[in-house]
C-alpha cells in the first residue's frame, strides 16, 4: 500500500529532458519566423494600402473664451483663494 501512494514520486512516469537537443532552438526559431510573419511582412506592404483621401478636411477653430471663465493655476500661494474667490 505505501508503495503506491508515493509510487509516482519514487517512479515518475513524466519525465524531464527527454527531448532531443534541437527541440528548442527550433521551437525558439519557428517562434520567431511566426512573429516576424504577422509584425514585419504588414509593415512592407504599407504601399498597398489605399490612400487617404484629405480633400475637404477643415480645420476646426478653437473655442471663444467665455467672459467669465477664469484659468485656474494650482499654485501654494496664499492669493490663490482669494482670487478664486473674487
Amino acid at each position: 500500500m505505501a508503495g503506491q501512494i508515493f509510487g509516482e514520486i519514487a517512479n515518475p512516469s513524466i519525465r524531464v529532458g527527454t527531448q532531443k537537443w534541437y527541440t528548442v532552438p527550433v521551437s525558439i526559431l519557428a517562434h520567431a519566423a511566426l512573429i516576424a510573419a504577422v509584425v514585419i511582412v504588414p509593415l512592407l506592404a504599407a504601399e498597398a494600402l489605399p490612400k487617404m483621401q484629405t480633400a475637404g478636411v477643415r480645420s476646426v477653430p478653437p473655442p471663444t473664451p467665455s467672459p467669465t471663465q477664469k484659468l485656474v493655476l494650482f499654485t501654494e500661494h496664499r492669493d490663490t483663494l482669494t482670487y478664486l474667490q473674487g
